[in-house]
This record gives structure tokens, C-alpha cells and sequence, in this order.
């Protein structure tokens, strides 16, 4: 709920708090609080606690108030006045912090405005302590407060004196920095009484007695910045904008390949000043050798007490101690893609890995126990939303940098046997429990295909992998993606099988398949030429793949060679139609399917999208707007693009009104997702009809499901 704009008495202004006068004028220009944050770019918690007393305004917000209320020029001089002329609080303000201001501080304007309500919800103005050697600097903050017993040689005693102060002066800020084990300070927290107190530490896990603000990456663009002005390229009160677009971007590249952290870009404009390196030369050493600098910080940055690598090492070693299950799993992770790991993936492919993970095959829990030791020391991230966790990439540089040559490969070969063993291969049969998944693990797919490459992996798992991520960019009519992949397969199987092997002829195979689609018809016949010649060779001639057969003699009269089809028909030996079993087919229908029935063309937009199904969708944001399909099978399916637009549609299937469909309440947030299947309808024809009820509606495709024999027209 929004905080309530407190109405204020016409009496005397001239006794009224500078906060209240300001409200004053605020309310007398019928302006909201809520407006009022708009117009000065602040937040409703940050105005709310200057205009209640709670914090004192400068001068320039003062001015800000009279140019956005529009007041007159004896206003403004008025209640600058007041500003200059207001006394300090009854009681002196103490500032005691025991490091050096950095001069290089950038942006973060809105984490400190979150620090900053909730803070600011009872207190005026604090005292502000900073403790970070626990007993040492409680002994330094008695003599700073001078405390009668600053002398005493019982330092216990010391820390009992400066908890009596702090609960006696309530309105204190206390800041504890770098936290390792919150266990062993809560000994100094709890006699604090009602002091505000702030932590920071590399742990995401803290317990119920405190609230959590992450401290995320920094943007790319306040990365530049502050890279500029550590490096002395940019004055410390200048902007991106009083630099060169060349540098400007340069910056950013550096930001980004430094993944947004401070203490790297900390050490790379150390770097890039001490050495007078160029932005241009200082990216060529990052390509040439990612964590280098990271790890040899210069004389200047000397004031950091660890280096990137050093403080990500540490933290690893703690954690290998504490749960060899989850060094384990870091190891894993650093080779996996850094972001969205979803832990269904881990668990399934447990399997595939060593006696360590066994524990996790027998007890899931134990996963969630190793991935908690990981975020003791923020080497991952989780999103429960999702039950995904993410790593940073220099964490997985730094962390793939601890292993031998000969090691890194063995784990790179893991994290291909994990992945091949939880991506599924799509079967018409397991369609719908399959796509989702497969969508959920293409990206980690397509990571282990760049590994496979990069590592010159071979092998059955690598075939596998291979040819199931092949055949899902292809249903996705990703065809260029699909046929790089399958390309790869081919390259990697005749090294490891040799040029006549099963193996082989299936990738084949898979490109005249991927090549009909594309109805390039010459390109798919030789396909089928070369898999055929091979299955021959192998398998002889009366044991050929019968569907694969007919799919060329189809081909085969689709470009007119009926001739040869009829060869090939007669060596098949076909058997009747009533002894072959029928099989289940998906056949997908684009959204510019001509008997696809728009009912009211100018309520649908057509658009080019990549990503989507054939690039292009249908999509309309008018309620009423609907489509009809008919159709002849025994199942339907709905797929639509859920990752920017939502809204909900009615579903019917022959007059009937089955569900409504809310889009933002699907997980995944996907192109191409499935938002609605419907199966073992009676085998016929039947019409499918959606209707839009509010929101926005992206039709990407439909697919229909059918039963058909072996020998029947496709």
C-alpha cells in the first residue's frame, strides 16, 4: 500500500520544521506525493522522510521543489533561508568510520535509495559507526566516543561499555563490514537494542533476524564510468556523454567482459593508468588472457585486500572443506552456460556422474544442502521463481582455472554426459513432455555443442547430444542452426565410427529430412543417396530403414522421378496396409496458414519475429478477436510467444468452451511455448476456436496430431 499524504493545519508557517513547510507548499499546489517523486526523479520513501522531519533536505532539493511547483522567487529565497538557518539536532552528530572515503564511488543511486528507506522509517538523524574488527574496533569506538572506560584492559568489558552507549543513544547506524560467520557476531548484534544496523557480507544466506538487498553487477554503463575515472581518462565529476564515442564504447566493452564487477574494473583502470595501456590494448590482453589481471592486482589497487581471484579461491576452498558435494557441483557449473541452471537438469543427469553426486541420486535434498554451501559465499545465485541457479562467468574462469589441462577436459566431458542424459529426443508420442524441457536446456545444449568444438570431443554421448539439439532447432524451424549442428555430427562421427557406420547414415538422415522441409529437393536426395549407400553397405539391403525408404520415394515423386520410385518401391517389398501398426504424426501449421479463419483481419497484426515458428506470428490486443482452425485428427496444440506480451484467451473445441488461458501464468516465458494440447480425440474432424478476452495474444503455430500408417500419402 502507498503511504497516505498527511494533510497539514493552515497555521503560522514561521514555526513550521523545514520538511513540513515544504509539504505545505507541495499540498497548497495540489500536487501528490506520489507526483511529486515523479517530477524530481526521487522515491515516494525518500520525499516522505524529508517532508515528515526525518532527514534534513539540501539546497539543491529545496530548488528542486520550487521549479517543479512553479513558485515564486520570495518562496524559494524564503525557504532556502530556512535551510541555511536551521540549527543542528540537540546532540552532536558522530561520524567514526575507519576507511577512507573512495573518491571513485559511481552510481548505485538507486540501491542507496533502498538502503535508505528502510532505514529512515522511525529515526532522525544517526550517529553513524562502522565496525569492522568486531572486539579490536569496539576498543577503537570507546576511545573515538570517549568513554570513561576507553582505558580498561578487559576488552570485554570495553564491548559491554560501548553496547550501554549505543542503547542509550538510540538513533545509531551501525555498520559491520565484511561478515563472514553471522553466527559469531550475533553475540554483538542483539545488545544493540534499537539501533539500526547494517551488514554486508558475501553470504545470500542470513536467517529470519535480518532483510537481504543484493548488491547485483554493476550496469554496463556505470561500469564504463567508473572505469574512465579510475583509470584517469574521465574527471571524477564528468559523465559518459564528455567523452569520444570510440572510448565510450571501448569502456563498455571492458565493463562487459569484466561482467559488471567492481573490484575487476577497479583493477583493470589501475592497470590501464599504471601501465598507460590503451582501452583498445587493454581488451586485446583480456581476449588473450581472461583472469591474469584479475589475479596480479597493481600497486595502486594495493588497498584492496583481495584480488578477484584470490577472494573467489578462498571462498572455494571453505566451501570444499565444509561440502565436497558442492565444490563438486561448482566445478560442474563452471563449465555449464552461467545463467538460468535449472536443477531439474542437475538431477537428471546425475546419473552420468561420479560416486560424489551419488548421494544426491539417493537424496535431492542434498542438492539444495550443496548449492546453500555455494551461497554462503555467493559463488551462485538462486531464483526460486524459476529453480534455476546462476554463476558468474569470471567465477567460472577462475574456478576452471584451478584444474590441470587434463582435467578441465574430463569435466568438460561430464558436463556433455549430464546435459546429453536430461535433454530428451522429441517423439511424436512424448511431444508435450518433451518440448518444455527441451526448451528449458537449448541453451545448455548449445553451450556443450561449443565445448564439443572447442575440446574435439567424440564420441556416443557426444553424437547423442548432437543429434537431439539438431533435430529441436529443426522443429523450430531454426534450419540454419539445425543444419550446423547436424554438419557437426557428421565431422565428429565419421572420425570417431569411420565413413561407413550406422551412425553416420543417420545423420544423414537427419539433413535430407531438414532439407525437405526447406524444399531443397536436390540437396535432400543426396542426402538419402549417401544414408542409403551406407545402410546398404552395413546392414544389406532387405534390413534398409523402411521409413526412411518411403520418405525418399516420396521425394522422389515429388520431383517427378517417378520411375526410380517405382524401382525402390518394388525392392521394399511392401507389406498390406492392414498388417502395418499406425503410427502417431505431427503436422505443424503456421499462423499464416491459409485455413487458419481470422475473423476480423484488421483485429490481428502480422509481424516478421525471429525466434518465433517460420520468424513471423499473429498478434492482436482487441478483446473479441478470434481465429478458427478445422482440422482432421485425434489432438491439437496451441503455440504462442510468452516472453513479452500476456493476456487471456477462451479455448473451444467444437462449439464447446473448454478453459480459459491466462499467458502470464505460464512459467516459461518462451518463444514458441505450448500454452494449450488437447489429445485423444475421437479420430475425425474437428474445429478449434480461441478467443481474445483481454490482454495481448501472439499466435505463433498450431500442430496437429494424427495416426497414420506406413505406407499412406504424408
Amino acid at each position: 500500500m502507498g503511504r497516505k499524504d498527511k494533510a497539514i493545519s493552515q497555521e503560522s508557517t514561521e514555526v513550521i520544521p523545514i520538511g513540513t513547510r515544504l509539504r505545505y507548499v507541495r499540498q497548497s499546489k495540489k500536487v501528490s506525493l506520489t507526483e511529486m517523486a515523479a517530477k524530481l526523479n526521487y522515491t515516494k520513501g525518500y520525499l516522505s522522510g524529508v517532508e515528515n522531519g526525518k532527514m534534513k533536505p539540501s539546497e539543491s532539493l529545496v530548488r528542486n521543489y520550487e521549479a517543479a511547483l512553479d513558485l515564486e522567487p520570495d518562496e524559494l529565497k524564503e525557504l532556502v533561508q530556512l535551510l541555511q538557518t536551521a540549527g543542528l539536532p540537540d546532540k552532536q552528530l558522530i561520524w567514526y568510520m575507519s576507511h577512507r572515503r573512495n573518491l571513485f564511488f559511481t552510481g548505485r543511486e538507486i540501491f542507496l535509495e533502498s538502503i535508505s528507506e528502510r532505514l529512515t522509517g522511525s529515526r532522525a538523524m544517526p550517529w553513524i559507526l562502522a565496525i569492522t574488527g568486531l572486539a579490536g574496533s569496539f576498543v577503537e569506538l570507546a576511545n573515538h566516543l570517549g568513554l570513561s572506560e576507553r582505558n580498561a584492559q578487559d576488552r570485554e568489558a570495553t564491548v559491554s561499555f560501548v553496547h550501554e552507549w549505543i542503547r542509550e543513544n538510540r538513533q545509531c547506524l551501525v555498520i559491520l563490514d565484511n561478515v563472514e560467520n553471522l553466527h559469531d557476531i550475533y553475540d554483538y548484534l542483539l545488545p544493540l537494542g534499537e539501533s539500526q544496523i547494517i551488514l554486508t557480507t558475501r553470504t545470500q544466506v542470513i536467517g529470519a533476524d535480518a532483510q537481504t538487498l543484493e548488491v547485483v553487477e554493476m550496469s554496463i554503463e556505470e561500469g564504463a564510468l567508473f572505469l574512465l575515472r579510475r583509470a584517469k581518462i574521465l574527471p571524477l565529476n564528468a559523465s559518459l556523454s564528455d567523452t569520444s564515442e570510440l572510448i565510450r564504447i571501448q569502456a563498455q566493452d571492458i565493463a562487459e567482459a569484466m561482467g559488471g564487477l567492481p573490484l575487476a574494473l577497479e583493477q583493470a583502470g589501475s592497470y590501464i593508468e599504471e601501465t598507460g595501456c590503451s582501452l583498445s590494448g587493454y581488451l586485446h590482453l583480456i581476449k588473450r588472457q581472461k583472469t591474469g589481471m584479475q589475479s596480479e592486482p597493481g600497486p595502486v589497487s594495493a588497498n584492496y585486500y583481495r584480488s578477484v581471484a584470490s577472494t573467489w579461491m578462498l571462498s572455494f576452498e571453505m566451501t570444499r572443506q565444509a561440502n565436497p558435494v558442492a565444490a563438486e557441483l561448482l566445478y560442474l557449473c563452471a563449465f555449464l552456460k552461467p545463467d538460468k541452471i535449472y536443477e531439474d537438469l542437475l538431477l537428471a543427469g546425475v546419473p552420468a556422474l561420479g560416486p560424489t553426486f551419488q548421494t544426491i541420486a539417493s537424496n535431492p535434498l542434498e542438492l539444495h544442502r550443496a548449492i546453500g554451501e555455494l551461497r554462503k559465499y555467493s559463488l551462485v545465485r538462486t531464483d526460486p521463481g524459476s529453480s534455476t541457479l546462476s554463476i558468474h562467468r569470471l567465477v567460472q574462469e577462475v574456478i576452471q582455472n584451478t584444474l590441470e589441462f587434463g582435467e578441465q577436459r574430463q569435466w568438460v566431458k561430464l558436463t556433455v554426459k549430464v546435459v546429453n542424459m536430461a535433454f530428451p529426443l522429441l517423439t511424436t508420442a512424448e511431444w508435450h513432455e518433451a518440448w518444455p524441457i527441451c526448451q528449458r536446456y537449448s541453451s545448455q545444449a548449445e553451450a556443450c555443442a561449443a565445448l564439443i568444438d572447442q575440446w574435439e570431443l567424440e564420441g556416443e554421448e557426444v553424437s547423442q547430444l548432437l543429434s537431439k539439439l539438431g533435430k529441436y532447432l529443426e522443429e523450430r524451424t531454426q534450419f540454419a542452426e539445425a543444419e550446423r549442428v547436424y554438419h557437426q555430427a557428421i565431422k565428429i562421427d565419421r572420425q570417431y565410427y569411420g565413413e561407413e557406420h550406422i551412425r553416420v547414415a543417420d545423420d544423414f538422415v537427419n539433413l535430407a529430412i531438414s532439407s525437405t522441409r526447406q524444399a531443397k529437393y536436390e540437396r535432400a536426395l543426396e542426402f538419402y543417396k549417401r544414408a542409403i549407400f551406407i545402410q546398404d553397405k552395413v546392414l544389406g539391403s532387405e534390413h534398409l530403414d523402411s521409413k526412411m525408404l518411403k520418405n525418399y520415394i516420396d521425394l522422389l515423386r515429388k520431383v517427378d522421378q517417378e520411375g526410380e520410385a517405382t524401382k525402390w518401391d518394388k525392392r521394399m517389398k511392401r507389406k498390406p496396409v492392414k498388417q502395418l501398426q499406425k503410427v502417431l504424426r505431427r503436422r505443424a501449421v503456421n499462423d499464416d496458414d491459409k485455413d487458419i479463419i481470422y475473423d476480423k483481419e484488421n483485429y490481428w497484426t502480422y509481424q516478421k519475429r525471429l525466434g518465433d515458428f517460420n520468424s513471423d506470428i499473429h498478434i492482436s490486443d482487441i478483446p473479441g478477436a478470434s481465429f478458427q482452425y478445422n482440422f482432421v485428427g485425434v489432438g491439437i496444440e496451441i503455440l504462442s510467444d510468452t516472453s513479452s506480451v500476456h493476456g487471456e484467451v477462451d479455448i473451444y473445441l467444437d462449439d464447446v468452451y473448454l478453459q480459459t488461458i491466462n499467458t502470464s501464468r505460464i512459467s516459461d516465458r518462451l518463444t514458441q511455448t505450448i500454452i494449450f494440447e488437447k489429445t485423444n480425440l475421437e479420430s475425425g474432424t474437428h474445429t478449434l476456436k480461441v478467443v481474445l478476452v483481454k490482454g495481448v495474444f501472439i499466435l505463433d503455430a498450431l500442430a496437429v496430431f494424427f495416426y497414420d500408417s506406413e505406407d499412406a500419402e504424408a
